[in-house]
């Protein structure tokens, strides 16, 4: 919806179908954030929900459909400041739209660590968990029967089911024994977060998946660990495909890693790392369907370097360098 200037002032977003699409899920996760909010947390507020009947071609009926109206989120996405940066022509364009980017991911890192304060030390994430244990471990084995593809540019995947077993293990124990279950986003990719440079204030979007980190009374029981290996796969992958340098990229996630760390310490390094390496397969996998396409090889390696990027992320953070950029203490 836009006023009289052209500018955006409201967003609708239409579930098909009802009740069938989730629209249960977006209103809980709305509520969860609007009852445990004390204003760390912005989100774009929900102007009106409504329900209508949308035209089905497939049906060739009219269906049902739920409606929620959302304010428009103030400032930028987070993926558009990480194509700015590649975009820049100029050294000092780049400096400029590189200072913003790091700024918008600092306050990201730190609205995800007042979002995952709401948890609860009284039970674990373990049934959360669970799901993305069984599809990385599916996922490695498909991984690993398409060895000959990426023997072609250098790489043995040959022990990969073995790694992932073995951080799954890891995972598991420390989830039994943390007691750390907490609200989280559980789509947190750069596009989720939006970034006014004047208010200096990050607005989180698309809170959907929020529903699946609570139990039936409404208690917590998700992982932090979902949001913070999200983004940092994501920030690593978008900001490949958007001509980021390496050096940039990883300055970010150094950024993330220790604005994150300075509110929460409340996580496990196994998992974050199995849940990266999990979203890593899926995004390798993706790519290797795509076998005959140009500059396949190049991307495909590049992918593979994201994986061993993600299993990386187990190393202790506060004793080594990430990619030769020191974490603060």
């Amino acid at each position: 919806m836009f006023d009289v200037d052209d500018q955006l002032m409201a967003v609708a977003k239409i579930f098909p179908e009802g009740l069938k699409n989730n629209v249960a899920d977006e209103l809980s996760s709305l509520e969860y954030l609007l009852q445990h909010n004390p204003g760390k947390i912005n989100i774009a507020p929900p102007l009106a929900v409504a329900s209508t009947r949308l035209f089905n071609d497939k049906k060739g009926e009219y269906v049902p459909a739920g409606v929620v109206m959302y304010e428009a989120a103030q400032g930028t996405s987070l993926a558009e400041h990480i194509r700015n940066v590649g975009k820049a022509r100029t050294t000092l364009e780049r400096q400029a739209t590189f200072a913003i980017l790091k700024a918008s991911i600092e306050e990201t890192a730190g609205l995800l660590a007042n979002l995952h304060g709401y948890g609860t030390k009284m039970r674990s994430s373990e049934v959360y968990l669970e799901p993305f244990f069984e599809k990385v471990t599916l996922r490695s084995q498909k991984v690993v029967r398409h060895q000959p593809i990426y023997a072609a540019v250098g790489v043995n995947v040959s022990n990969l089911e073995m790694r992932v077993k073995e951080l799954v293990d890891q995972s598991r124990r420390e989830a039994h024994y943390s007691r750390n279950a907490s609200p989280v986003h559980g789509d947190a990719h750069p596009g989720n977060f939006f970034y006014d440079p004047e208010s200096q204030q990050v607005t989180v979007i698309d809170v959907i998946t929020l529903s699946a980190s609570l139990d039936e009374n409404g208690e917590p029981c998700g992982a932090p660990e979902r949001d913070l290996a999200q983004f940092l796969h994501m920030l690593r992958r978008d900001g490949a495909r958007a001509g980021m340098r390496d050096d940039e990229v990883l300055e970010c996630s150094h950024d993330f890693i220790n604005s994150y760390t300075k509110k929460s310490t409340r996580f496990s390094r196994a998992t974050v790392a199995i849940l990266g390496v999990c979203s890593a397969v899926s995004s390798l996998l993706r790519m290797t369907k795509s076998s005959g396409e140009q500059q396949f090889f190049g991307s495909l390696k590049q992918q593979l370097f994201i994986l061993e990027e993600m299993f990386r992320l187990a190393d202790p953070w506060k004793e080594r360098e990430l990619q030769g950029l020191p974490i603060e203490e």
